[in-house]
């Protein structure tokens, strides 16, 4: 099929037909093609994104033929080892001889025989509903073999001259509905359907014989006498007791059994009370108070006069000044001032 002969104006039978050769021109060449389009009218094969490959055929006027009608056969994408295309029916075709030689063949044999032949990845479960389709092919299927059931007696009748037949158990045909003789009986209406407000039970009720199948990773409470929690009751919950809530007054009674003592002043928070004195705004003139201020700040006024260099102390310091220790020169004027007077108490501690 590798070597298949595309032509424009090639007639197909249907449009299976096509879909069937396509499929089998794909998994002979390896190529990943799937079909774009396909209706009543048309159906249109295009390979991978990328690739120019094309194939279209269309129905021909009201008839069931199909036509081929352009093509492009040229190919720029690499072979794969996956054709989505191939189907189980059409391996069952393929396969078809090798199952009806041996009907009892194993799925690895199929799965390693498409491998051999292809060199295409097929799966178990597509190898399993390829060896079934086969066999529906061979021996048809149940409805169609218990239809020809009258047939196949007068076949062995036929074949085997002088013997005979019996079918033991005869159904015969029956009518439809609407060919019911009617009753003098009313119509049986079926009881009203009413759709359950909770959610339905995954599980059935279990039987007396159903004891011994319980849960072995969870504790049963069969048996247990159930008491309410609000009232000490037995027989009922919580939540379907009829008595007041005692949530609400042992809440509050235990937050107050509960409660830190306080110092004077304290709150429950840990802070200090707030000073409920009236502010000095609201206090007569005699109890004001002035609060103090700061003086305020002379601001230095921009003098014309050149810097004044400062006094070296005489005092002596305890230890001797090193050269790295010297003040270094802002400007070039200081370069032409003599040393400062430390200079000479480090010539003198030297």
């Amino acid at each position: 099929m590798g070597k298949y002969q595309w032509k424009v104006g090639t007639l197909y039978e249907s449009r299976q037909e096509f879909k069937d050769t396509v499929a089998a021109y794909a998994v002979n060449t390896a190529r990943n093609i799937k079909f774009k389009k396909c209706d009543l009218v048309r159906v249109r094969a295009v390979c991978q994104k990328g690739c120019p490959f094309w194939l279209y055929a269309h129905r021909v006027g009201e008839e069931s033929t199909w036509q081929l009608r352009s093509m492009n056969l040229q190919h720029t994408c690499m072979q794969t080892h996956r054709v989505g295309i191939m189907h189980s029916k059409w391996l069952g075709s393929q396969f078809k001889k090798k199952v009806e030689s041996n009907p009892k063949i194993k799925v690895k044999e199929l799965v390693a025989k498409a491998h051999k032949k292809w060199n295409l990845t097929v799966t178990k479960a597509m190898a399993a509903k390829t060896k079934q389709e086969a066999l529906s092919q061979i021996q048809g299927t149940f409805r169609e073999q218990y239809k020809r059931i009258n047939d196949y007696c007068h076949e062995l009748l036929r074949t085997n001259p002088g013997s005979t037949v019996i079918l033991k158990e005869v159904i015969h045909p029956v009518n439809g509905p609407e060919l019911w003789e009617r009753t003098q009986y009313d119509d049986v209406i079926p009881p009203p359907y009413r759709r359950p407000s909770h959610r339905p039970a995954k599980k059935r009720k279990r039987g007396a014989a159903d004891e011994d199948n319980r849960s072995q990773t969870h504790l049963s409470r069969r048996g247990e006498v159930q008491r309410c929690s609000n009232c000490g009751g037995v027989g009922h919950k919580k939540s379907g007791c009829s008595q007041p809530k005692k949530r609400a007054q042992s809440s509050t009674k235990r937050a107050k059994k509960n409660a830190p003592k306080l110092a004077p002043g304290q709150t429950a928070w840990g802070e200090r009370k707030r000073n409920t004195t009236p502010s000095p705004t609201n206090l007569p003139a005699s109890h004001t108070r002035k609060t103090p201020t700061r003086p305020k700040k002379h601001e230095a006024r921009p003098t014309t006069e050149a810097p004044q260099p400062k006094k070296a102390s005489t005092k002596p310091r305890k230890h001797p000044l090193s050269p790295t220790s010297w003040p270094r020169p802002r400007t070039r004027l200081h370069l032409l001032q003599p040393p400062p007077a430390t200079n000479s108490l480090l010539a003198s501690h030297l």
